[in-house]
């Protein structure tokens, strides 16, 4: 909690007696009041009935600050991300974060697209779990939305994403090929079935969709059916791994937010396996498509 004082002209009409016991004929009055986080104490030796109302102009300072808290955005990156994350936020970078657990999420927000995210990945309660986090300047950058929406949109250009394996230190495609199934397109969202072959997944089925909510957008990617490890162990069920992402305003920024997770086999002799295989191709799709817009 900080303290500051303030001379005598901004004083409160709040005396000493009014928080202090007993206080002395003579004792100091004091004024108090609560400000942006800030304990701001005005004081003088002895009280003067002229300095009971805080001046005008003052008030008027007040409440002009409060409308501009109120009309701010509303969106923080919390204890969850470090110090050094927080800087290279700051300074434009893409950060990736291997929290493992929906309840450990980055991002405080009020923004609805992303906190349907949020809950689409909470919902998941996924075994494995990642989020990919960048803040652009909006200046400059005001067709950003039109950009990422073209790219993501853009489902069989999805082969050939790059994707690096740790396991064999060596740079594979994301996808072989994707293929597009149907297709349906509103006003506002697109609404994609896909087959898509993933290694060492195979080819599986894949529902993908993206609304346009004007200076803001959310896609949403989800396995339709089963995902099968090297053709002999099912390592997610059918809607079990889920990832997307949430591009909106926020204030001279744009938040892009992207979360995946995975409600997939958690044994001890596959975990570190799994959790490579899944989390890495859902870092590596998020983080591609951010640099690419970057790029533009």
């Amino acid at each position: 909690m900080r303290v500051l004082v303030l001379p005598t002209k901004f004083m409160c009409s709040w005396r000493a007696s009014n928080f202090v016991p007993k206080a002395k004929k003579h004792s100091e009055k004091i004024g108090v009041f609560f400000f942006r986080g800030v304990i701001v104490i005005a004081h003088k030796k002895r009280y003067d009935e002229r300095m009971k109302i805080i001046p005008k102009k003052l008030m008027a300072v007040f409440a002009g600050c409060a409308l501009v808290m109120s009309a701010s955005a509303k969106t923080s990156f919390n204890e969850n991300l470090s110090a050094d994350e927080k800087a290279r936020l700051s300074r434009g970078e893409v950060v990736i974060v291997n929290t493992g657990n929906t309840k450990k999420i980055c991002l405080e927000t009020d923004n609805a697209t992303a906190k349907e995210l949020i809950s689409v990945m909470k919902s998941l309660k996924p075994a494995y779990f990642a989020e990919v986090l960048q803040v652009k300047p909006y200046r400059g950058n005001e067709d950003l939305i039109a950009r990422i929406q073209k790219e993501l949109l853009d489902v069989e250009g999805y082969a050939g994403i790059p994707y690096y394996s740790v396991r064999h230190d060596k740079w594979y495609n994301l996808y072989d090929w994707a293929k597009i199934v149907s297709r349906s397109t509103t006003a506002k969202q697109t609404q994609v079935v896909a087959d898509v072959y993933m290694a060492p997944f195979g080819q599986f089925q894949a529902d993908i969709s993206l609304e346009n909510r004007g200076e803001e957008i959310l896609y949403l990617f989800s396995n339709k059916t089963k995902m099968i490890l090297e053709e002999k162990i099912t390592a997610a069920g059918p809607q079990k791994m889920k990832s997307g992402i949430a591009v909106f305003r926020d204030g001279d920024n744009w938040i892009l937010y992207g979360a995946g997770g995975v409600d997939a086999l958690s044994l001890f002799f596959l975990r570190d396996r799994i959790e490579t295989s899944f989390i890495n191709r859902i870092k590596s799709f998020t983080v591609y498509f951010i640099q690419k817009v970057d790029s533009k």
